[in-house]
Formats: structure tokens, C-alpha cells, sequence
């Protein structure tokens, strides 16, 4: 499921690298509906 918003949370650790996981979680849930669960984007960030 992260797979779709990765361009998107890329886009985001580039512009500013130690975003945490749980920070970039809280956007793409809120801004863009994602639906998945933390852990999947804290796996994919690290």
C-alpha cells in the first residue's frame, strides 16, 4: 500500500532528511488520505 505514496514520502525526506517516520505517517494520512498503517511507513523510511 506505501508503494503509491512513495514518490511522495521520497519527496519529503529530501526536503528535509530526518523526518521522522511517524511525522511523515501523520501527513500522508492526513493530506492524502493514505490509509495504511505506521508501521508500513516506518519500514519503508528506514
Amino acid at each position: 500500500m506505501i508503494d503509491e505514496f512513495a514518490p511522495l514520502v521520497d519527496s519529503m525526506l529530501r526536503a528535509e532528511i530526518l523526518m521522522k517516520a511517524a511525522v511523515i505517517h501523520e501527513r500522508v494520512a492526513a493530506e492524502y488520505g493514505f490509509t495504511g498503517n505506521y508501521q508500513r511507513t516506518k519500514l519503508y523510511v528506514q
